[in-house]
Order: structure tokens, then C-alpha cells, then sequence
């Protein structure tokens, strides 16, 4: 009988394990279906006056990975301000294919994926490659430190459709680049546990500070990305 139960124990286990493993999206042609949960952060409720000021400040032209169709990536400030960090944040971003646009989003304040990369990274965005005409694009939000991690956006996009399929908070303390992607994170960053907040410069946190937090993963698996959770 103790043989018996501690079996179903391993196999509730292991059951338990593998249902927190999700697709973070569904593949329904070339359409990309979302999963609200997801992007707790995430709404198209707030629109910009057209009398707001706004600043062009970068473009990218992003390219599949099999190079024969392009993208249009830009960076939009709502102000003229000088900043002395060298990557200077933004509060709009446009991603348009062939003038048409695909998604026109303000988030919070954005800089770079620093702390998704654990500073392996200051460039402003992450390709990840799915498919030889699909990828994954990453944006990092504005670090504000004292007990929030930065926001981060996913994107899907494929044959001149795209989606955002993740809005959260993320801190990374695992990173592995593009292609063979994956990072582990955090989604808040005070350490009541240490007695301090991660603040400034990238910093890994302790394993002190992990043990009782909830941690994240996602990664690329084929043309998707992987998502998980645990204690």
C-alpha cells in the first residue's frame, strides 16, 4: 500500500511539473492567437492626443531570418530631454510592414533589454527566430529599481501580422541568446529576505533572495515560445 502511494505521489509529481509548461501563443496560420494571461500590463485603452509632442529617436529595419521580407522598428520619445545614459529611454513604440502599421503601442517608460539579459545586452531589442519568415521581438522596459522589476513586451510577428503576447514585469537572473533563446526571471526585485532592493547596475540576485521567490522561465522551443513558473 506505501509502495502504492508514494507511485501516485511521483505521478502527481510529475503531472504537476509538465502542466506548468504552456505555449505562451497559438499558431493559427499566420494569425497569432494570444493568451491574456500573459499580459496582466498590457491595454489599448490609452491613446495619445495627435497635439502631443512626440520625438522620433530610433529605427530598425528587422529582416526575417530568412532575409527576404523586412520590418519597420521605431523608437518614439515623449519628450526632448537630454539624458546623460547613453540609452535613452522612450515611451512609444511602431512596428510597421510595407507603411502599413501593426501595432502602435505606448507601455511604460522603455530603454533597452539590459536587465532581461543580465547586461549581456544594452542593445534596445532581442530577435529571436521562429520560423524562416516568423520571429519573436523583445523590448525592455525603463529599470526603475526599489521593488520594481522592468516591464517586457513580447512580440510575435509573422508573414505582416503581429501581436503582443507578453506585457509584464521581468528581471532576469539566467540568459542564454538568440537563437537558441531562454531567460529566467523575476518579476519584482525587492529582497525583504537581504534586507536590500536591487537598485542601479545589474546585479544577480542572491540565492538567498530566489529561494522564496516565484520564478519564470521562457524559451524557444521550434517556432515557439515556452513558458513556465514555480517556486
Amino acid at each position: 500500500m506505501k509502495k502504492l502511494i508514494m507511485i501516485l505521489s511521483c505521478i502527481f509529481s510529475i503531472a504537476c511539473t509538465y502542466a506548468q509548461v504552456e505555449d505562451m501563443f497559438t499558431w493559427k496560420s499566420k494569425d497569432i492567437i494570444t493568451k491574456s494571461q500573459f499580459m496582466p500590463l498590457f491595454s489599448s485603452e490609452w491613446t495619445i492626443p495627435p497635439s502631443f509632442p512626440q520625438y522620433d529617436l530610433k529605427e530598425f529595419t528587422l529582416r526575417t531570418p530568412n532575409g527576404r521580407d523586412t520590418y519597420i522598428l521605431k523608437l518614439i520619445r515623449f519628450d526632448n530631454c537630454n539624458y546623460s545614459d547613453p540609452a535613452t529611454p522612450y515611451d512609444r513604440f511602431v512596428l510597421s510592414h510595407n507603411g502599413q502599421v501593426l501595432i502602435n503601442y505606448s507601455p511604460e517608460s522603455m530603454q533597452t533589454v539590459a536587465r532581461q539579459t543580465m547586461n549581456k545586452s544594452n542593445a534596445y531589442y532581442l530577435q529571436i527566430p521562429l520560423e524562416d519568415n516568423a520571429f519573436a521581438l523583445l523590448l525592455g522596459g525603463w529599470y526603475y529599481g526599489y521593488g520594481e522589476a522592468p516591464e517586457t513586451i513580447i512580440v510575435i510577428v509573422k508573414e505582416g501580422t503581429a501581436q503582443i503576447v507578453f506585457d509584464n514585469y521581468a528581471y532576469a537572473y539566467k540568459y542564454q541568446a538568440p537563437p537558441a533563446f531562454s531567460m529566467e526571471f523575476v518579476d519584482d526585485v525587492t529582497w525583504n529576505e537581504d534586507h536590500y532592493e536591487l537598485s542601479g547596475d545589474y546585479q544577480i540576485p542572491s540565492a538567498a533572495a530566489l529561494k522564496t521567490r516565484t520564478k519564470h522561465k521562457i524559451w524557444r522551443e521550434g517556432n515557439m515560445l515556452k513558458y513556465k513558473s514555480w517556486k
